[in-house]
């Protein structure tokens, strides 16, 4: 079944998250957390949203955002 498309409120947060699949590592040296932080905010510059907050973990990543108040962005 169909995910039902998600409630975005400007202003207000997200938390995202992405799992390890079976213990297998996402991140495997410090370049590779580098690269993902730059990819990262650039993709959520395109996007118009805001980080609030990180965690890079080897094997997933949380992250906080929420989108631009219009005129904030």
């Amino acid at each position: 079944m169909a995910r039902l498309p998600r409630l975005v409120v400007p202003g207000l947060a997200h938390h995202m998250t992405q799992r390890d699949n079976g213990r297998q590592a996402t991140f495997f040296e410090e370049g590779d957390y580098a690269l993902y932080l730059d990819l990262f905010a650039e993709a959520a510059a395109r996007a118009n949203v805001e980080v609030w907050a990180y965690c890079l973990i080897t094997g997933r990543w949380m992250i906080k955002l929420s989108q631009y108040l219009k005129g904030n962005g």
